[in-house]
């Protein structure tokens, strides 16, 4: 699945691969060196222990950290067109307990 990334510097566009139907927004939080296991997923505040599966992640969603504020202005933004993939395949770390 393709997404645009923007971590309130640079926009980028990357690819999501996942090997694990139980991977949760917290898992790709931390594939993404987020702050925090929640993410904004098209302007909404998703929480990390949620499912990707349930987060309404699709093709050509924007996807920024939770609580990033607003951008800085345009001038001082980069636009990235190089891809990044991102494999999600190691345990998870929702479980019950965890973070």
């Amino acid at each position: 699945m393709q997404f645009v990334f923007d971590d309130g510097h640079a926009e980028r566009e990357l690819q999501l691969h996942l090997d694990r139907p139980d991977a949760c927004v917290a898992d790709l939080a931390d594939a993404l060196n987020a702050a925090g296991p929640g993410l904004s997923i098209d302007g909404r505040i998703i929480p990390g222990e949620l499912a990707l599966s349930e987060a309404g992640l699709v093709t050509g969603a924007r996807v920024e950290p939770a609580g990033q504020g607003k951008p800085p202005p345009p001038r001082a933004r980069q636009c990235c067109v190089s891809w990044a993939v991102l494999w999600l395949a190691s345990r998870s770390s929702c479980r019950r307990g965890a973070r």
